[in-house]
């Protein structure tokens, strides 16, 4: 929807519910005009505050990251990614996106 109609504060009400807490385990709220822009990519960016919001130590997220500098390291943030919420009812919230290619 159009910004500023009064999205986020219901969404952050139901994020927030003790029906959702108990329900989803990791819940991820992911506020995209936070994410660094010019000269960052925005998807690799992103995908690094995942998972430290999972709890993986930055310096674990570098080494993921490095070890896939030819392609940026998004195939292997994903993978991380993925292995951290693999067999997990969780939920991701993306708040704040602008633009669909970010």
């Amino acid at each position: 929807g159009m910004g500023g109609v009064g999205k986020t504060v219901p969404a952050q009400m139901v994020f927030n519910s003790p029906q959702v807490r108990r329900r989803f385990f990791p819940r991820l709220w992911v506020c995209m005009s936070q994410t660094v822009k010019g000269g960052r990519d925005v998807r690799r960016e992103m995908l690094e505050r995942m998972l430290m919001a999972l709890g993986v130590e930055e310096e674990a997220i570098t080494s993921i990251s490095e070890a896939g500098a030819g392609s940026g390291g998004l195939a292997e943030l994903m993978l991380a990614l993925h292995l951290q919420l693999m067999n997990k009812r969780y939920l991701i919230v993306f708040d704040d996106v602008w633009n669909i290619d970010e």
